[in-house]
């Protein structure tokens, strides 16, 4: 059988990049603007913009671009977000929401959530500016090379990140540009204000920092399940539009961080920008670095066992342990028991006249 020809232009992936920003790498390569090469390529019928395909690419796609910039199979699938699998969550499901995974709110091309971010320091370095997989990571909210908290819009026109709309509506434009420009208002990204990382404790500091440098070294297995697992869990009940949950003003007021406006509403933790995303997980670090104060927290009425509890049947053992003194009904089912038993054996004692 006939092996497919290359391209003329195959551009390899570099280290950590983004499935999508690789196919619009290679379709400048090619001298085309992005939506051109798509439907030359890859057809008319298949509106591969339509679609999250850095998250569900299908195989047809993966196996083309495989063949045709004779680039190996592994290497592609590293590209997309399956490769957080078992590093980042661990029941994929093709739609819905994806833990740690922060979602684009794709509307036919345009993105209504602020789901890719970026480093415009690493940006500024690229000899081709390129974006990273890790950038998807809802979880990641700092840059671990820069120390720069990471940004999801134009700071000018605050567009979410969406390189495939440049040519869009611009029928005049034959001279591809970089990626790193604002669809909207061509504001270039690497020229966005840096935000220095500041953090809210040394632990969550530490602990933040650690988290983003395994993301970014694809050598490494992953992060350790369980304080993934409860970190997430932490998190959720922080922004949770239930009255009974109070914890993150419980921890901001101990660590007496800065105000920051979390509206509290059915959005999930991932769907949230960065600004919000990155002074939870600030939050939320502290707090498990300090497992007292959940108790705390409880004590003073500021969060419940259901809060922390709530659809987390898998949670680890060292967790189930710290809130299990805090389920009330448990407590009341085992003093209730334990005076039915007393009274039981107060009964056989009278009946046998040894009361």
């Amino acid at each position: 059988m006939k092996r497919p020809t290359l391209w003329p232009a195959h551009p390899k992936p570099y280290a950590g990049e983004l499935l999508s920003c690789w196919v619009a790498r290679i379709a400048h390569a090619h001298g085309l603007k992005i939506q051109t090469f798509s439907q030359l390529v890859f057809g008319r019928e298949y509106q591969l913009w339509n679609r999250d395909i850095d998250r569900g690419a299908p195989s047809w796609l993966l196996a083309t671009l495989a063949a045709r910039t004779g680039t190996p199979m592994r290497v592609v699938r590293s590209l997309t977000i399956a490769a957080f699998r078992r590093r980042l969550f661990w029941h994929w499901h093709s739609s819905g929401q994806l833990r740690w995974v922060a979602p684009l709110g794709i509307y036919h091309r345009t993105r209504r959530l602020h789901g890719l971010q970026f480093c415009p320091e690493c940006l500024a370095g690229d000899d081709e500016p390129y974006f990273r997989l890790v950038w998807r990571a809802a979880v990641l909210t700092v840059c671990p090379e820069h120390q720069l908290i990471l940004r999801d819009r134009c700071p000018r026109c605050y567009a979410a990140v969406a390189f495939h709309r440049g040519e869009m509506g611009r029928p005049h434009r034959t001279i591809t540009r970089p990626l790193c420009r604002c669809h909207r208002c061509s504001f270039d990204l690497r020229r966005a204000p840096q935000l220095r990382f500041s953090p809210y404790s040394a632990p969550a500091g530490d602990r933040a920092i650690a988290m983003a440098r395994t993301l970014a070294d694809r050598d490494r297995t992953g992060l350790e399940r369980g304080h993934l697992d409860v970190l997430h869990q932490l998190a959720k009940a922080m922004v949770s539009p239930r009255r009974s949950s109070r914890l993150l003003e419980f921890v901001r007021a101990r660590l007496h961080a800065p105000r920051v406006l979390v509206p509290r509403g059915k959005y999930a933790f991932e769907q949230r920008g960065v600004t919000e995303r990155h002074h939870v997980l600030q939050l939320a670090l502290s707090l498990l670095a300090t497992p007292s104060w959940i108790v705390e927290a409880w004590e003073s009425g500021d969060v419940s066992y259901a809060d922390l509890s709530r659809d987390f049947p898998d949670s680890p053992e060292w967790y189930r342990r710290l809130i299990a003194p805090l389920n009330r009904r448990a407590r009341t089912t085992r003093v209730t028991s334990a005076k039915i038993v007393q009274s039981q054996q107060q009964n056989r004692r009278e009946l046998l006249g040894c009361a």
